[in-house]
């Protein structure tokens, strides 16, 4: 009997210790930032103004703001909010993507990535995408029904918390899921990870909150994110213009897709106000 008690006292010391480890470090296993700089749009032949964006913090953002193409018709502005990892250039096939499609887009480096500072958070998160629609629409003079946020992965979770109190033309949410705690649970299902995390990104509370209309693309084969949390969220929308099924990884479902997907984003883009 004492062997077997020593055994217990081990291992629940063992599993709280665990517990101890993902609380103190839930940070390093949510946000996976690069820093520094990379290739930028000039790479790809496109025409981009380096922006530095500054808020009441005291962070300073980086991004890129592209323009519309000069023959461009009907143009609207595309707010894009990347994943949790890497850095804004990585997603030069995003913005080629939607250069292509005739847009102008603003990109940006959440705090803590690439060249931006401070330390991310999720309401620091939060507070970057409402410094980039400001940018927007205050310095810019853009329309905010003109404005269509598109989120992918963690990214769509920002753009649905953005879209409950700012004005936004449209919502794209592609590769997200519905809380972090579903994607935790699923990647650590020993862990009482809802008692654990102190970042929530909860998507599926926000959708019932916006007005404006929302495309959802998720890939059937995502591993990271079940398709499953895709359609929880579609139940969820106030105002779901479509639901698209893509195919291939979690990283990989967009730069898959191909032109049909792309033309469908397109058509949502151009049919917002």
């Amino acid at each position: 009997m004492k062997g077997l008690t020593k055994l217990v006292l081990i291992a629940v010391s063992a599993y709280l210790a665990a517990c101890a480890a993902a609380w103190a470090m839930q940070d390093q296993l949510i946000f996976h930032p690069k820093s520094g700089d990379g290739p930028d749009p000039g790479s790809r032949q496109l025409e981009f103004e380096t922006v530095y964006l500054s808020n009441p913090e005291g962070v300073v953002l980086h991004g890129w703001y592209l323009p519309a193409p000069k023959d461009a018709i009907a143009p609207h502005h595309v707010l894009f909010l990347h994943g949790n990892a890497g850095r804004l250039s990585q997603r030069l096939h995003t913005l080629h993507t939607l250069h292509n499609l005739g847009h102008a887009t603003l990109i940006i480096d959440y705090r803590g990535y690439g060249l931006s500072t401070g330390s991310p958070s999720e309401s620091g998160l939060y507070e970057d995408a409402d410094t980039a629609w400001k940018h927007l629409t205050a310095v810019r003079g853009i329309d905010p029904a003109k404005i269509i946020l598109y989120g992918r992965s963690l990214g769509g979770a920002v753009a649905s918390e953005l879209a409950t109190r700012q004005v936004v033309g449209g919502v794209i949410l592609e590769s997200t899921f519905t809380r972090l705690a579903d994607v935790a649970t699923i990647q650590y299902p020993w862990l009482p990870v809802t008692l654990l995390l102190r970042s929530h990104f909860d998507t599926l509370a926000k959708l019932p909150h916006i007005r404006a209309p929302v495309l959802i693309a998720h890939s059937r084969e995502d591993q990271l994110v079940p398709y499953e949390l895709a359609q929880a969220l579609s139940r969820k929308v106030r105002n779901l213009a479509s639901f698209i099924p893509l195919s291939n990884s979690h990283n990989r479902a967009f730069r898959r897709a191909g032109n049909a997907y792309y033309a469908r984003l397109d058509t949502f883009i151009r049919h917002r106000r």
